[in-house]
C-alpha cells in the first residue's frame, strides 16, 4: 500500500475474541466489530415530536436516515407515501398537515427506534464448505409502489443461511402501470 501512496490510518478490523471491542461508524452505519454486524445508526428525532407536523418535517424526518443497504426500505416507504399525497393535495412546505397523516407520522417516529436493534452480518458465510449458493432476486409492484430485493442462499450441510445482499424501494411519479414497472425493475441495477 505505501509503495502506491496508500497512507493507511485508523485501520480496525472485527475481532469476535475481544469482548470489549467497541462500535465503530462507519458509512453512516454502526459496525459492531465483535459480532461483525451493521446495524444502522438511528438519530434522535423526538424534538420533531414536539413541532407543528409540516411537509418539511416529514421530509427531514426520512432523509436523517441513511440506509446504503435498503433494510429499510418498507420502513421509509411510509413517509414517502404520506409527502406524495401532501403533494396532490398541493400543501405548502410549512403548512400543517391533516390530522391522519400527523398521527401516522409521529407514531412512525416513535417505532423509528426500534431500527436501532437490527443487525446486519456482514460476512456473507461463503468462506468454504458450502454445498450450494444462490442469489435470489425477487421484485414487485402495487399501485403505489414497487422493490426489490437481492439476498444470497447458502446451503452448508444441513443448515440453510439467507443473507440479505442489497434492496430498495420506489414510489411512482405520474400515471402508473404495472405491468411497464415490472419490466422496469427487472431493468434496475442496484
Amino acid at each position: 500500500m505505501a509503495e502506491r501512496k496508500f497512507d493507511l490510518r485508523g485501520w480496525e478490523h472485527s475481532n469476535p475474541s475481544d469482548p470489549i471491542a467497541s462500535p465503530t461508524n462507519i458509512l453512516g452505519m454502526i459496525w459492531d466489530r465483535h459480532c461483525d454486524t451493521l446495524s444502522l445508526n438511528i438519530p434522535d428525532l423526538r424534538e420533531l415530536m414536539e413541532e407543528v407536523i409540516t411537509k418539511r418535517n416529514i421530509l427531514a424526518a426520512s432523509h436523517k436516515v441513511f440506509d446504503p443497504l435498503g433494510i429499510t426500505g418498507p420502513v421509509l416507504l411510509l413517509p414517502k407515501l404520506w409527502l406524495q399525497s401532501l403533494w396532490k393535495s398541493q400543501i405548502r412546505w410549512n403548512q400543517e398537515v391533516d390530522i391522519k397523516t400527523s398521527q401516522d407520522f409521529l407514531k412512525w417516529l416513535k417505532e423509528l427506534e426500534c431500527l436501532k436493534h437490527i443487525q446486519v452480518p456482514m460476512w456473507l458465510h461463503c468462506d468454504g464448505g458450502f454445498q450450494h449458493i444462490s442469489l435470489h432476486f425477487f421484485c414487485d409492484t402495487s399501485k403505489l409502489a414497487y422493490s426489490a430485493v437481492v439476498f444470497l442462499r447458502i446451503d452448508i450441510g444441513s443448515t440453510v443461511h439467507i443473507q440479505l445482499v442489497q434492496s430498495t424501494t420506489r414510489i411512482p411519479c405520474g400515471f402508473f402501470h404495472v405491468e411497464k414497472r415490472k419490466q422496469q425493475l427487472l431493468d434496475w441495477n442496484f
